[in-house]
């Protein structure tokens, strides 16, 4: 069925479960919230998850800046919190609410990852001098990081939250 996060074309409490992947942050939440809750039974769960690089490692986390600029651990952390946090645990709609994280690595060639960073919105955003400052940059931090390797380990992460529909 076509539908949106904010328009789900099932029926009130027809749910067990409602699960989004990296994709919660293309939703309107003050809408997209409400909606899910109305198709969930009574107990049924609530899923989002993202998966992007490890920022808590610092040679990752400077991937997407330009030389010189930083970016604290804190301030990476309170990104990902904003976008893990749905509306503040639920905004009332959601309880015996969970979060956590798991670390893996996927298997890349050097190329891929800074063709990953070149994705980021920040990078995107950047006027055409910066972007290729910040692209060169990353193309270093991995020679440093694995030297001329043909593939390696990228550290990634993924975040997850997960809520159980309140009782009506």
């Amino acid at each position: 069925r076509d539908g949106t996060g904010e328009s789900i074309p099932l029926p009130d409490a027809s749910a067990d479960a409602v699960f989004i992947a990296s994709a919660w942050h293309w939703l309107d939440e003050s809408r997209a919230i409400p909606e899910t809750a109305r198709v969930l039974r009574d107990g049924g769960r609530f899923g989002v998850l993202w998966s992007s690089r490890d920022r808590e490692l610092e040679w990752v986390r400077e991937l997407d800046l330009a030389p010189g600029e930083e970016r604290p651990l804190d301030a990476v952390e309170d990104q990902h919190r904003t976008r893990r946090d749905v509306s503040n645990d639920g905004a009332g709609w959601f309880e015996a609410v969970e979060r956590r994280s798991f670390a893996f690595t996927r298997r890349m060639t050097p190329s891929d990852v800074v063709d990953m960073v070149a994705t980021y919105s920040r990078v995107i955003t950047a006027a055409p001098e910066q972007r290729t400052v910040i692209l060169a940059k990353a193309r270093r931090l991995l020679l440093d990081q694995y030297g001329d390797a043909a593939e390696i380990d990228f550290p990634m992460r993924t975040w997850c939250w997960r809520g159980d529909r309140i009782t009506r």
